[in-house]
């Protein structure tokens, strides 16, 4: 897991805006934020500060996990999970 030292907090009024929040710190949401009630934790690289192609990476993985986890919200399943063979 990648991912920036440092967690940039949320306000809660901004987290009420929301209907879900990635959580790309590489620390489990329970310790990473106060409020996590929409937070999921999501296993991939956070490219900040990266190139561009670190970037359209990311970006492909990440689309491609949030499908399988739309896919599969309905089972229960927590969490984004990178496989582009998913």
């Amino acid at each position: 897991m990648g991912g920036r030292s440092g967690v940039k907090r949320i306000s809660p009024k901004s987290l009420g805006t929301v209907d879900i929040v990635s959580n790309m710190s590489g620390r489990p949401r329970t310790l990473a934020f106060d409020e996590y009630s929409k937070v999921e934790d999501c296993d991939i690289e956070d490219p900040y500060g990266q190139d561009p192609n670190t970037y359209q990476r990311v970006f492909e993985e990440f689309d491609c996990a949030l499908q399988n986890w739309l896919g599969s919200a309905g089972r229960g399943r927590r969490g984004f999970h990178a496989s582009l063979s998913e």
